[in-house]
């Protein structure tokens, strides 16, 4: 059997080797660390950080369902968090992928709604724009 090496000890090895790992696509083993950093570092400033890149990883492997659960902790367990922003864009396009197109315009509408200057306006209006067309064929949206 093929043992998991020992995690770093320290958060900003822990941290890291989560990012290297997410960077190299090696999506279980990045959650894998994320996972242990915020076990250890519940309080440590880049907690969010950590939570929203599982939520990336799986919306990464198609697991939306994953990536949903993952990325309302973002919005529930650092709501004054820069990353809800991303945690928010990123749960509409995982709803739209699964075709649940009204679930996905109240994200990007949150979205707009609560970071008017956001850096992702412009593509969070386009997804509002290409939902609103979707929305009206049954094989691109469920509800």
């Amino acid at each position: 059997t093929i043992k998991n090496p020992p995690l770093p000890d320290n958060p900003e090895g822990l941290f890291n080797e989560a990012e290297r790992k997410l960077a190299t696509k090696e999506y279980n083993e990045a959650r894998r660390r994320y996972d242990a950093f915020l076990n250890r570092y519940p309080s440590d400033p880049r907690a969010a950080k950590a939570q929203l890149n599982i939520g990336e990883a799986y919306f990464q492997e198609a697991k939306y369902a994953n990536a949903l659960i993952a990325l309302r902790k973002v919005i529930d367990n650092h709501p004054k968090s820069e990353e809800v922003e991303m945690a928010l864009f990123k749960s509409g396009q995982a709803f739209f992928v699964i075709k649940k197109c009204t679930e996905a315009k109240t994200f990007f509408q949150e979205l707009l709604r609560l970071y008017p200057r956001s850096r992702l306006k412009n593509d969070a209006n386009e997804q509002i724009k290409e939902l609103t067309r979707a929305a009206k064929n049954k094989a691109s949206c469920e509800t």
